[in-house]
Order: C-alpha cells, then sequence, then structure tokens
C-alpha cells in the first residue's frame, strides 16, 4: 500500500466488545486518526483492534490488516 498519509500501527486486546469501554475508546481513536489523515495498520478481526479498524474507515480513512496463520485457522493466543 503507497500512501502519502502516515500509517499508524493499533496493538490491544482481542477480547473487547462492542460496547466495552476499550473498545469505544479504540473506535474512536480510529475515526480520530482518519479525521487526522493517518491510516490505522491493525490485526483487524475482533477486539480493540477491530474497533479501531472499523473506526477508521467510518471515518474515511484506509488500513491494513495484519494476520498471522493462527488466527485464519481458528486458533487463539492467551
Amino acid at each position: 500500500m503507497k500512501s502519502e498519509r502516515p500509517l499508524i500501527a493499533v496493538f490491544g486486546s482481542s477480547t473487547a466488545r462492542e460496547g466495552d469501554p476499550a473498545w469505544t475508546l479504540a473506535h474512536a481513536l480510529g475515526q480520530e486518526l482518519a479525521a487526522g489523515g493517518a491510516d490505522v495498520m491493525t490485526g483487524g478481526y475482533h477486539g480493540v483492534m477491530g474497533a479501531a479498524s472499523r473506526g477508521a474507515r467510518e471515518g474515511g480513512g484506509g488500513g491494513v490488516g495484519v494476520a498471522v496463520e493462527l488466527f485464519e485457522a481458528g486458533g487463539a493466543v492467551n
């Protein structure tokens, strides 16, 4: 992905659910980063990282998803 926009990595828990304070904050962070001209890089999927990715998209920004085979296979890391 070639872009003139800064790319900000957001890393966080996969256990936060929509409506949780951490999820809500990460969603707002993604929106604010997009509004400020940055794109977001996360692991996506669920929790804090999914919230930040969704917020960035909804805020008009872009994103880069970084996935690992463990999660693709439905595994979990504790």
